[in-house]
């Protein structure tokens, strides 16, 4: 089969794994933790695409398009197809290793992104670009790192709007746990809530809300031995809790200790910074349905109402037992609760929605005036 027509295949097989005989490919299936059931799979074609895909994006003086010689899909279980495969990504790259292919290694960790964003977050990519389908391209050129872009793709005599990811210069990165930071950090931008405007350090904040969240995600699951090297670009346990440490547990901390203090709104570090310590304190405490929940009420443009949205978003929880970290004992935290009652901490302090408590080894529990009424 010519590349075009494995290409062709591929993108239209969106309700089914490949099934066309003449169709060579590895798949390679990731197993769910514990367990021989696999949801997620990554077909490598073995034909090299003839002519080669193009991108959308156009490069250099005078602009020309890069082309990419090679296919991989991922694919997920999707309950909108009976629970069968369904593509979510196709990543077109310029190079077919027969060892340590790096299209396949950005294939598996973006199926473990997609396969947490879905089940745990809640959320999927937009039916609206390309069918749900994000294109992923692995560059030798450009400047190492990486680029998000929503654009329009000429396929089947017609323009189509595409939700597309670019990693420039993959081979540079000798850093796993960096190379998996911005695989994740461009993948914010694809899947996660376009929170924003902020001046700086980028307009938008779901690219760094993506590489923090998920990497804590793949930590804590890693070290919990759920999770190995293989599914975040080879990075392992002690770089991802070092990486975590310095980027993420500093501005939860700071959300903590500061709760309504911290009055967020659109600006520059600062403020980004609290917001994004805001969101992944509430999903440290509280879980991912909660922060999933909170986006839902969220004006995108307008960082200050996540507060409120957070405050609607815990006041639907019944009941539940907060989850601090371990380390967190003796500590004085803010903590919101919106409408809802507290125990198993004396309150120190009030503020609008929000109590300040100290942590012991008592459970902290949540419940609802509604859920007593």
């Amino acid at each position: 089969m010519t590349g075009v027509l494995c290409y062709l295949a591929l993108a239209q097989a969106v309700n089914q794994k490949p099934q066309d005989p003449k169709t060579t490919y590895t798949e390679y299936r990731l197993l769910q933790p514990g367990t021989n059931d696999s949801r997620l799979s990554v077909f490598a074609f073995d034909k090299r695409m003839d002519p080669p895909k193009r991108s959308p994006k156009k490069f250099g003086d005078p602009p020309l398009q890069w082309e990419f010689d090679w296919i991989t899909g991922g694919y997920g279980v999707h309950p909108s197809v009976n629970n069968n495969l369904t593509l979510r990504f196709s990543i077109f790259s310029q190079q077919r290793a027969s060892k340590n292919d790096s299209a396949l290694d950005v294939g598996k960790m973006l199926m473990r992104l997609w396969d947490f964003s879905f089940q745990s977050l809640k959320m999927d990519h937009s039916g609206a670009l390309n069918n749900g389908i994000v294109d992923v391209y692995l560059c030798w050129g450009g400047k190492a790192g990486g680029e998000q872009l929503f654009d329009e793709d000429y396929r089947g005599g017609r323009n189509i709007k595409v939700n597309t990811i670019y990693i420039y210069d993959l081979a540079s990165f000798t850093d796993p746990v960096e190379k998996a930071r911005e695989i994740a950090h461009e993948y914010g931008h694809a899947m996660l809530p376009p929170v924003g405007v902020f001046t700086a350090p980028e307009d938008w904040s779901n690219g760094y809300l993506g590489e923090k969240l998920y990497l804590r995600h793949i930590r804590d699951e890693m070290a919990a031995g759920r999770y190995g090297a293989p599914d975040v670009m080879g990075a392992d346990l002690p770089g991802l809790d070092k990486w975590v440490k310095a980027n993420v547990d500093p501005i939860v901390s700071s959300a903590a200790t500061n709760g309504p203090a911290n009055k967020i709104s659109a600006g520059g570090k600062l403020a980004m910074d609290m917001y994004l310590g805001l969101a992944l304190y509430v999903d440290q405490i509280y879980g991912h349905n909660v922060l999933s929940r909170a986006y839902r009420f969220t004006d995108m443009t307008k960082p200050e109402t996540f507060l409120d949205a957070v405050m609607t978003a815990v006041e639907e929880v019944p009941n539940a037992t907060l989850n601090f970290p371990k380390e967190w004992a003796g500590r004085t935290v803010w903590v919101p609760v919106s409408t809802s009652n507290l125990t198993g901490s004396a309150i120190l302090a009030k503020k609008p929605g929000w109590v300040q408590v100290r942590i012991t080894e008592k459970p902290v529990v949540i419940r609802s005036v509604r859920a007593d009424q």
